[in-house]
Order: structure tokens, then sequence, then C-alpha cells
């Protein structure tokens, strides 16, 4: 017969146990033959806590710039010294670490795994949205004698993954342009 060590009992020939919990548990197997012969086998069997991964928080950036990903800690829980595997790599500056630096074109879902010592995995989700606007400023004229108006327009252009709402324009030389048509875009 099975004694699992936390109380319970089997006399299956190949049984299966689930744990309460992690821990060290003592195992053992005791067999007993026709003849009344016996003999017995003993084990201590240590169940993990499976870890915890951890992605972080979702994270904007603009368009061309870097942020880095996962938590701190980005794993937790089970048994230590972990492995990272972030997936896709693309845009990563090292997919095999806890925090790398994410540089996504677009908009972008990383998945971390997390594999600790004793073989148990955990994943977590981040997403790193980019957002970018080009902006361009048109004269009417290129030339203008002193007193003569020149009209100038500008074109603000949403060229990331989010929507972009309270615009405001301020020229290098002119200042704050007012009367915008539209102060958001998609």
């Amino acid at each position: 017969s099975w004694s699992f060590g936390d109380g319970s009992s089997s006399t299956d020939q190949s049984p299966k146990h689930a744990y309460p919990g992690p821990g060290r548990y003592n195992v053992s197997l005791t067999v007993t033959d026709s003849n009344g012969c016996s003999n017995s086998a003993a084990e201590s069997v240590l169940v993990s806590q499976r870890p915890e991964a951890d992605a972080g928080q979702d994270r904007s950036v603009a368009k061309g710039e870097s942020v880095q990903v996962g938590a701190s800690p980005t794993a937790s829980g089970g048994l230590p010294p972990y492995t990272y595997a972030w997936s896709p790599a693309d845009g990563l500056s090292d997919a095999s670490t806890a925090n790398p630096t994410a540089s996504p074109k677009a908009t972008t879902e990383y998945t971390v795994e997390v594999l600790d010592s004793s073989g148990c995995i955990s994943a977590d989700r981040v997403t790193v949205y980019v957002s970018g606007i080009d902006l361009t400023k048109e004269p009417s004229t290129t030339s203008a004698a002193t007193g003569e108006e020149i009209t100038y327009s500008y074109t603000v252009k949403n060229t990331g993954d989010l929507g972009v709402s309270g615009i405001a324009l301020i020229d290098d030389k002119l200042g704050a342009i007012t009367g915008l048509n539209r102060t958001s875009l998609e």
C-alpha cells in the first residue's frame, strides 16, 4: 500500500495523487507477497508552488521610442532560479531576461513564460501601445512684402495605433495656434 505523507493512502498499483499544497512529503510503498513477506521503500517528494509570472502593466510608447516591460519582480513563488522566455522576440532587447526593453514598430502584445527550477511554468501578457503624430506646416506663399498676410496650413496625421485627443499646436515662431477644426484623431 502507498502512504503519501499527507495522511492519505492507496492500495492501487499505480495511483495518482494531488497534494493539498507545496511542501516536502515522505512517500512510502509497502509490498507484501502471498507468503507474507514484505518490503518497503520510501522517498521524500518536494511539491513546489507554481511560479507566478507578471508581465507588468500595459504601456504606451511614442513611435520610435522604447519602454521596459515586466513587473518588479517578473517572477515570484515557485522554486528559483527562473528562466524567462518573451515572445514575440522581435523588438525586444533580450527575450530571455526578466525585464527586456521593448521597441515595437506597432502595438504589440508580449507574453512572458516563466519556468522555475522544478519545471513548473507560468505565463502573463502585456500590451505595448504605439502612438505617433506627424505634423506638416505649409505656408500659402514662400515670400511676402512687409504687411502682407501669409496663411499657414497645418496637417496633423495620426501614425500610431491609438486615438489622439486634446491636440494643441504651438509653432516655434508664431506661438499657440487657435481655431483648430479638429482636436482629436482616430
